[in-house]
């Protein structure tokens, strides 16, 4: 699977999270993806965080949950002033409406 692939099968994931207002593990994610382990899928999720930030889409990645948890890795820093408030906006984005080539 390429590189592009392995992206687009996060991004449809964590889309499909956000139009059901789910937090997703990086476990869980990594398996219905398929892309692998759930340490390895950090560049796919810095690649989708870094596209949205560049297009002033929603932080999509802030579904994305330790295992247990309701919180994501200690690499997420908010954009929309607190973590509750970027996953409010992520819910209210139309993501039907956009992707990541």
């Amino acid at each position: 699977m390429t590189e592009a692939e392995k992206i687009d099968r996060v991004y449809s994931a964590l889309a499909e999270c956000a139009r059901e207002q789910k937090l997703i593990s990086y476990l869980c994610l990594s398996t219905k993806s398929g892309v692998g382990s759930a340490r390895s899928i950090g560049l796919q999720l810095a690649y989708i965080a870094g596209f949205c930030a560049g297009r002033k889409w929603p932080h999509l990645t802030s579904l994305v949950v330790q295992k247990g948890t309701t919180r994501p890795g200690s690499g997420y820093v908010p954009i929309g002033g607190s973590l509750e408030e970027d996953r409010e906006y992520v819910y209210a984005f139309d993501w039907s409406t956009v992707s990541i080539p």
